[in-house]
């Protein structure tokens, strides 16, 4: 073989190898923000908050302005991890509720539509926008903690990183074919609330409102993948039909999506033979 040829499939080689590297550790997650860590929130387990408008750094968030409200919820998923809520005071826009992989490691329900909701946390200035961010929230009469007392996200492992519920709720390090071994599940029903942050595998879902009763799916997978499929991304009202497998996730079973069909638009989001997400290039992390 040429020499020359050798020499750049060594680089080329060399070039890809960190990539799947990066799979084998990170597992399932389809994160792409910037977040506070040390990381670029790239599918990175150190990295910080995500880039849909939470990355704020815990370290200033006690500098900024302690609030509490109480209400009902009247829109979520805005912005990603964020809702609106309906207040004496008038709608109030709050971030920060975390991955939903979190709020399963505690067996809690993100919130949605028309829950009873209240919670406290600080108002700060982030980018010159002011931005309510939670540091606890309760929801139907459960509380959440979601922030430690050094204001870091208690997802990412609170004040010392040793917080139980956090250590469960991080990305999923298992192969995609795992999703397969799965058991199948098809629902159809209306979108209830549909939460885009992009947190590791579960953390972008929504909940649809089935025969069966109100059901929580995960994996629907990046804005720019929908973009390109030239589909809207799914929302509340939006009548779907979800099919995939539902998996153990830290001891609790989790809808992991293949495919869903939005408004009679079928999409699909991992590849039916390997599971893996089809947003990156349908590779394997085995």
């Amino acid at each position: 073989m040429n020499k020359k040829i050798m020499i750049l499939l060594a680089i080329i080689g060399l070039v890809l190898l960190p990539v799947q590297a990066q799979e084998s550790v990170d597992g399932f997650g389809n994160g792409n923000g910037n977040g506070s860590g040390s990381g670029n929130g790239n599918q990175n387990q150190n990295s910080g908050e995500n880039g849909n408008g939470n990355g704020i750094p815990g370290f200033n968030l006690f500098e900024g302005t302690p609030f509490s409200f109480e209400g009902t919820v009247i829109s979520c998923g805005t912005g990603g991890d964020a809702l609106v809520a309906a207040t004496v005071d008038g709608n109030l826009t709050v971030t920060g509720l975390g991955p939903s992989s979190y709020w399963y490691s505690l067996e809690a329900q993100k919130p949605v539509v028309g829950d009873p909701v209240s919670g406290k946390g600080y108002t700060v200035d982030y980018n010159s926008l002011e931005r309510n961010v939670l540091t606890e929230i309760t929801v139907n009469g459960v509380k959440v903690e979601l922030r430690g007392e050094d204001g870091r996200p208690l997802w990412r492992g609170g004040s010392n990183g040793n917080n139980e519920n956090a250590q469960r709720g991080g990305g999923w390090g298992g192969s995609y074919n795992d999703i397969l071994n799965g058991v199948p599940f098809t629902y159809e029903g209306e979108v209830i609330c549909a939460y885009t942050s992009n947190f590791g595998m579960t953390g972008s879902g929504m909940q649809i409102a089935t025969a069966a009763g109100n059901i929580s799916v995960v994996g629907m997978g990046p804005q720019f993948y929908w973009e390109i499929s030239e589909v809207d991304r799914p929302v509340a009202g939006d009548i779907v039909t979800a099919k995939g497998f539902a998996v153990d996730y830290n001891g609790n079973a989790v809808n992991v999506l293949m495919s869903i069909t939005v408004n009679g638009v079928f999409v699909q989001l991992r590849d039916p033979e390997t599971g893996a997400p089809l947003w990156r290039g349908g590779r394997n992390n085995d």
